[in-house]
């Protein structure tokens, strides 16, 4: 039966390959993401493992269905499995204290940094933190759903805003609310470490807009929203 299985994995392979090669693979199937790092933020509880079927990574029922056995190896799951595994244990703990550092506030790029930073002094994944500490950081960011981010930001930046508008006025109010709802969301970016380009190309903004909303922010750091939305008035 071994051997039987090792076969039809050789040739699984060698027909991907083969499908590959002469573009019979679909686009649709090449953007699915095969392995993503998760930071999770909540107490939900994510059991230990769990059966994937490929159809549930196309949205469509392929020819050949497969199944994936899941294992969540979230600090505190799967004992067993970290007991065999030394690294994968101490990258469970990595993320761990990214995961705590973020639910008590603190951005996710000064978490990720300053976790990085305390796993080298206890000796977790030291000697490879040491050589790649700068692409851990940037894969744990690249990680950031900044379209759910921005949508989060503008749900509640639009619940202030219109609050607002009701006491000022319907037009006017509804004016000043967008325009506050932009700076809250540029007011986030800023304290998210996330460089001006970026930010005005997520939000389609003009870059000198977005540079001197920055520099607002970096002269004056203890400033609200409001501080700003009167500043950049008055200019």
């Amino acid at each position: 039966m071994e051997d039987n299985k090792d076969y039809i994995e050789l040739h699984l392979s060698d027909a991907f390959i083969c499908a590959e090669s002469n573009h019979l693979t679909t686009d649709a199937a090449s953007r699915q993401p095969v392995v993503t790092t998760d930071i999770p933020v909540s107490d939900i509880d994510v059991p230990d493992s769990a059966a994937q079927n490929t159809s549930s990574a196309i949205g469509t029922r392929p020819c050949l269905e497969c199944t994936a056995r899941v294992y969540n190896i979230n600090y505190g799951h799967n004992q067993e499995l970290m007991a065999r595994c030394r690294t994968l244990e101490e990258y469970s703990i990595l993320i761990g204290r990214i995961s705590s550092k973020v639910r008590t506030g603190i951005p996710l790029e000064q978490a990720a940094d300053a976790a990085v930073q305390e796993c080298i002094r206890n000796g977790i994944l030291k000697d490879f933190l040491i050589k790649h500490r700068s692409e851990v950081v940037g894969m744990l960011l690249e990680e950031f759903d900044m379209d759910e981010y921005i949508k989060m930001e503008r749900r509640d930046s639009y619940a202030d805003g219109h609050e607002d508008g009701l006491a000022m006025g319907l037009a006017e109010g509804l004016a000043e609310g967008k325009r506050l709802e932009q700076l809250h969301i540029i007011h986030n970016m800023f304290q998210e470490n996330i460089p001006a380009q970026s930010c005005a190309k997520l939000l389609n903004k003009d870059t000198a807009f977005i540079d001197k909303v920055y520099s607002l922010c970096q002269a004056h750091p203890d400033w609200s929203d409001e501080d700003l939305y009167n500043s950049l008035k008055e200019n």
